[in-house]
């Protein structure tokens, strides 16, 4: 569990926030140790050490976060951001030396948006999206260069499951070029692709239209605006086709981040979307299609469970994987677009993860390309497992292997292959 922090009392800020006015919610000078002694006690209160804890306390918080994410949710300079971790972190070991610190999470999907080249991603930081990258590279160098002020760092993904991987890889060459290494986390994470963001869903492009993320590009800029027409208006005749593509693209979208993050050896990931956000949904497209990930039905006003959708069972088919493995690895495909990951589990069983890249799929059933999987000459046959995608249980196949190896066609909807005496039950 991660509790985040954040700066917030307007009565102690420099200069506190307004309708149309970002301000700058850092304390006040009066006010600095007021906000240490805040910190301290908030740990104490949630660590479990048997001290000043909160009544009734079930499991400990170690891991506190500061501030809701490195982007405009973080108004103030980052001068301001690293003197705030400086009162932060000795207040939290006070409370528990034990506990973890973790800045605020990184937004930079408009450079890994995609699986950029190394070429491109320094293109990119040197001429960012400045909807998204509210902080420029060099204040993100000014915080990776104190790793004295916290012990994991956070990223946010909130595009295509594409950015993880070479935004895990650009974090730990800037972390090992200073000579160190941390946990890295990936703190919210929407479950599908986006689509669009940082402004409206336009047809043709205008001056102010959304950021279009991986797998769209400009070419389908009128059918994401299509969609995402189609998903916020219950009476238009795609409504319901296209909340099923939504339903089937955040289920997988689930288990690609998951394993993903799991074979990249990061820290943890959390889910952002449990249920929808309804107020999004009238931005003409702007939020993408975030505002429709949510896992669970549920009565917009009294917020009571009404249901779940095929978003909560993916996450637990793939829950069963990560909850006890051993190791992961990706496996060799036919291409960089194959995503093939290999999991041995603590109880002997082993299951392989696989998906294909294809672009983008909104109409119609997803496009599929054959792969052949090596699963080796022990396994006689194989249980395949794909990812639910609607109602609330798996399709199920048994399927043979012809000398050690599976021909499978495989989509953006992940596959989940049991081998031979390790089944899932």
């Amino acid at each position: 569990m991660t509790l985040v922090i954040g700066a917030d009392a307007e009565w102690a800020a420099l200069d506190p926030p307004a309708l149309l006015h970002r301000g700058d919610t850092f304390p006040k000078p009066e006010y600095e140790d007021d906000y240490a002694a805040f910190v301290q006690a908030l740990v104490e209160r949630y660590d479990g050490d048997g001290v000043d804890d909160m009544p009734g306390l079930l499991y400990p918080v170690t891991l506190f976060s500061f501030e809701g994410e490195y982007s405009t949710y973080w108004p103030g300079d980052a001068q301001e951001f690293i003197r705030l971790l400086q009162l932060a972190y000795p207040a939290v070991k006070a409370a528990s030396p034990e506990a973890q610190v973790m800045p605020a999470g990184l937004l930079m999907t408009d450079v890994f948006d995609g699986l950029p080249s190394p070429e491109q991603v320094q293109a990119r930081l040197a001429n960012p999206d400045s909807r998204i990258f509210d902080k420029s590279a060099a204040d993100i160098a000014l915080l990776l260069d104190h790793p004295e002020l916290f012990d994991a760092l956070d990223f946010h993904s909130l595009g295509d499951y594409s950015e993880i991987i070479p935004t895990t890889t650009w974090l730990r060459q800037e972390m090992a070029s200073r000579g160190y290494a941390k946990p890295i986390w990936i703190g919210d994470a929407l479950n599908g692709a986006t689509l669009n963001g940082w402004g409206p869903a336009t047809c043709p492009k205008r001056a102010n239209s959304g950021f279009l993320g991986y797998p769209a590009t400009e070419a389908d800029r009128c059918r994401v605006a299509a969609l995402l027409e189609a998903l916020a208006d219950e009476d238009h005749p795609q409504h319901t086709a296209a909340i099923a593509w939504m339903r089937a693209e955040s289920a997988a979208g689930v288990v690609r981040k998951v394993v993903i993050a799991a074979e990249e050896g990061l820290a943890g990931i959390n889910i952002g979307n449990t249920e929808d956000w309804e107020p999004l949904m009238l931005t003409q497209g702007g939020a993408g299609t975030s505002p429709w990930q949510g896992m669970v039905d549920r009565n917009m006003f009294t917020r009571k469970l009404e249901g779940y959708r095929p978003a909560f069972y993916a996450l637990g088919q793939v829950a069963e994987v990560i909850r006890g493995y051993v190791s992961v690895e990706r496996l060799t495909g036919s291409d960089s677009k194959s995503y093939l990951y290999r999991f041995l589990l603590d109880d002997g069983r082993v299951v392989i993860v696989a998906w294909k890249d294809l672009g983008l799929w909104i109409e119609g059933d997803p496009p599929t390309s054959t792969e052949t999987l090596v699963v080796g000459a022990n396994s006689a046959s194989v249980r395949l497992e794909w990812t639910v995608t609607e109602g609330s249980s798996p399709r199920v196949e048994i399927r043979e292997v012809q000398d050690g190896a599976l021909a499978l066609d495989l989509s953006s909807i992940p596959v989940f292959v049991w081998l031979e005496g390790a089944l899932s039950p």
